[in-house]
């Protein structure tokens, strides 16, 4: 699949073979956009997408990533995440970002026994995946929250692409740590601030949502406005759910458990008597306390 970062707003365009064309982040108004960028007379519109000549397909299939009817169906039907969902357990996996073993778990560094294990780090060694990520990633920000004055990373697997993000968005960035440091300046916040400015967090990887949320709690108390976490990856656990809910803080992922066992699934990573093992895992974590602290 090709990276598409033709236009400002970050919006990546998806045609099928019935010349159906639609963007992500999906909207109408981002609609319009695209056909602008793509020279596409407004005629062509329809409702909720364009529908286009062929020879129009051709000429902008360089722009444009060419997909499945049911792909453009399932983004018109319920917006961009759960397909950008897909798309980015296609790519985590290709990369052995993501790594599943259900017959022989990983031990995390907490302890705990698991089928999965998750190095997003591996992401920014490959430039073509880091670039379409980061892509997703500004989007979401574009998409999901209204923009910050700030974008901050958490300590340490969410400074890469903080980093990246705002360079991107060309915003000043900060990062946080969940813990103060026990030396130096004993700072939790490293980075230049004010009181009052919003800001994204940005995370690699959530589980139970503990570190995310001290950031958040510290951002805060530092006077910082926090608008939401984005994260690129998310197990999607109760727990985490709940400490979220009850801080009233927005979170969006791009990718969760539950999408990269249909992709692992879909493109032959498991079979499919691993994929009780998987889930029954994550039932489990979900109703116990002993959890990462991510």
């Amino acid at each position: 699949m090709k990276n598409i970062l033709s236009n400002q707003l970050n919006l990546h365009y998806y045609c099928d073979h019935h010349r159906h064309l639609v963007c992500i982040p999906y909207s109408i108004k981002n609609l319009h956009e695209m056909a602008i960028d793509l020279n596409i007379d407004r005629c062509w519109f329809h409702k909720d997408h364009y529908d286009i000549p062929k020879r129009r397909i051709r000429e902008i299939s360089e722009k444009c990533i060419i997909t499945s009817s049911r792909s453009i169906l399932e983004i018109i039907q319920t917006g961009d995440l759960n397909v950008m969902s897909k798309q980015i357990a296609e790519k985590l996996l290709s990369i052995n970002a993501v790594k599943l073993s259900p017959k022989k778990f990983f031990t995390w560094s907490s302890g705990i026994k698991s089928p999965i294990y998750c190095d997003n780090r591996v992401i920014f060694s490959n430039v073509d995946v880091r670039r379409e990520i980061l892509s997703h990633l500004v989007s979401v920000i574009h998409s999901k929250f209204k923009r910050p004055d700030l974008i901050c990373g958490v300590a340490t697997g969410g400074i890469s692409p903080g980093v990246l993000a705002a360079h991107e968005m060309y915003l000043p960035f900060i990062y946080a740590r969940p813990e103060a440091k026990s030396h130096g300046l004993k700072n939790t916040i490293e980075g230049e601030f004010k009181k009052g400015q919003t800001v994204i967090v940005v995370e690699d990887l959530i589980s139970t949502g503990g570190s995310s949320i001290k950031v958040v709690e510290a951002l805060k108390k530092a006077g910082l406005k926090v608008n939401g976490v984005v994260s690129i990856f998310n197990y999607g656990l109760k727990s985490s759910n709940e400490l979220f809910e009850k801080a009233k803080c927005k979170v969006v992922s791009l990718c969760d458990y539950d999408s990269l066992l249909e992709q692992a699934i879909s493109t032959g990573h498991i079979q499919s008597e691993d994929l009780k093992i998987l889930q029954e895992w994550k039932d489990e974590l979900m109703s116990t306390k002993k959890t990462r602290s991510k």
